[in-house]
């Protein structure tokens, strides 16, 4: 993945794919795996802020979504605190296609990011069965259409390293 001005693809004659609008890290320092739905919320916000958009401008969540229970209900909670109880943008997880990739992850996810901004669509995650959280707008068996062109996606970290960027398609 290559990171440069839109000047410098041009320049290049490289297609700009995606923009990164804004991102946020924030250090919770808590022990292992045990998130922090405020940290994680500050990270949210935090990257909404510096991208200079709402939560209603986003139109999926590429969530960290691990499925291990106390993660999921964790970033739920979160989710629900940033997004709201009604209908908030669509949500899934590249984990659920690809596995977890440890410190890879992050990179998977936005590469994942980037092609779904490209072509206009959130794919699913055939294999979620009993979300943690129903009332969150999860992508299932179907792919959807975003309303927007814009993505957060979150990455949270063992010891409380809790990332999230908000990436826009080109045209946005």
């Amino acid at each position: 993945m290559v990171l440069e001005t839109a000047a410098s693809a041009r320049l290049r004659g490289a297609p700009v794919l995606a923009g990164f609008a804004g991102g946020a890290v924030v250090l919770d320092g808590n022990h292992l795996a045990d998130p922090s739905q405020d940290g994680e919320v500050r990270a949210m916000t935090g990257a909404l802020a510096q991208a200079g958009v709402g939560p209603a401008d986003i139109g999926w969540v590429s969530a960290h979504g691990t499925g291990s229970p106390l993660g999921d209900r964790t970033e739920a909670a979160a989710l629900r605190t940033v997004f709201g109880d009604g209908e908030g943008p669509w949500i899934n997880a590249t984990k659920t296609l690809t596995g977890h990739c440890l410190s890879a992850a992050g990179v998977v996810e936005a590469v994942a990011a980037v092609l779904q901004l490209r072509d206009g669509f959130v794919h699913p995650d055939p294999g979620l069965r009993a979300p943690v959280d129903p009332v969150l707008r999860l992508v299932r068996e179907e792919p959807r259409r975003p309303k927007h062109g814009f993505v957060l996606s979150n990455g949270f970290g063992f010891g409380g390293f809790n990332t999230a960027v908000v990436l826009s398609h080109p045209d946005a």
